[in-house]
């Protein structure tokens, strides 16, 4: 794709964008009424203050912006169909609404974790459909379709699998599990906290090997803000992962323990036959069903994972619910 002439960026719509960026969108006198109406009962319910006018103005002006570029690159090219793997956000929300007033099908690709919990997903009390939400949305497997209340009908939520996982179970299945060695998933919400449990837990257990995979986004910020993974990495049985230089998969493939909290790399995981334990930090309600069914642990603390590795036996499942085969 290096020297595909077809292959086209959006340096030229963001840096177009700049200059309007600098003026206020002007509101009509009804829209300013719904707005600070919304604004009372928003900041009233939540005990905030948010201005919400002023996010109003930010992302007009954003989704009005991209619109225009997308509607005309739409006309030009002729095409029947665009593809998403995010369905949600100011610069992708307006190339949906392009893509539907030119009468162009919207198809979303599953790329993580769905579940009732997540904003852009789950709508429990709208029964029609919404502008801006692609037409078909194909997931990793039925679990994701159960989870959440779709603005789209059922015949439009395709099961369809996720056939790269397979490939990469495919490709490392030769590997063995590296016995004593602990994988932990890292993300950028709860990393802090969760490189503070892996520090305490690796000077209980120096018996094990500890390989920390970071988040991509904190690549370039871990030895800046996670003061206890830095000192983590001068031990010897801990290994912090923050580069791209060796694929996940494989990671998941050699590793017979996963630390982790709401990742989709969790549920990758026990596709990998890792026995898991999710530590109760913000998001962990997003794996319920994992650890309601006992599929996962769920741990406090260091010690109540100590106490739980040799004794958890995780309950069987089936993985095609989570990952349909192709």
């Amino acid at each position: 794709m290096k020297n595909d002439p077809l292959r086209k960026y959006l340096d030229y719509a963001y840096l177009s964008y700049y200059p309007k960026s600098l003026f206020s969108f002007k509101f009509t006198p009804e829209q300013k009424y719904l707005i600070n109406k919304i604004t009372y009962e928003f900041n009233t319910h939540f005990g905030i203050n948010l201005d919400l006018a002023d996010l109003f103005n930010k992302y007009l002006k954003i989704f009005l912006h991209f619109y225009g570029f997308y509607d005309r690159l739409i006309k030009k090219r002729g095409y029947k169909k665009v593809y998403v793997v995010v369905s949600y956000g100011p610069v992708i929300v307006p190339l949906i609404a392009a893509a539907k007033n030119n009468n162009v099908q919207v198809i979303e690709l599953q790329h993580g974790v769905i579940g009732p919990y997540h904003l852009g997903y789950n709508f429990p009390n709208y029964s029609g459909k919404l502008d801006y939400f692609p037409d078909i949305l194909y997931s990793f497997g039925d679990y994701w379709n159960e989870t959440v209340n779709l603005p789209i009908s059922k015949e439009n939520i395709v099961t369809y699998g996720y056939p790269y996982m397979r490939e990469m179970i495919e490709k490392y299945k030769h590997l063995p599990k590296k016995t004593n060695q602990i994988l932990f998933i890292s993300q950028g919400a709860i990393g802090l906290e969760l490189s503070k449990f892996a520090y305490h837990l690796a000077e209980k257990l120096d018996n094990y090997k500890i390989i920390y995979k970071l988040h991509p986004g904190e690549y370039d910020r871990w030895k800046a803000e996670y003061a206890e993974l830095v000192s983590a990495s001068n031990l010897d049985n801990v290994e912090v992962i923050d580069n791209n230089d060796k694929n996940l998969y494989e990671y998941l493939a050699e590793s017979p323990l996963l630390v982790g909290v709401f990742s989709t790399a969790v549920y990758e995981g026990l596709s990998f036959k890792c026995k898991t334990f999710l530590v109760d930090l913000p998001g962990i309600e997003h794996m319920e069903y994992l650890f309601s069914k006992g599929i996962v642990k769920k741990v406090t603390n260091p010690d109540e994972l100590l106490d739980s590795l040799e004794t958890f036996e995780p309950s069987p499942y089936d993985e095609e619910y989570f990952f349909r085969s192709v």
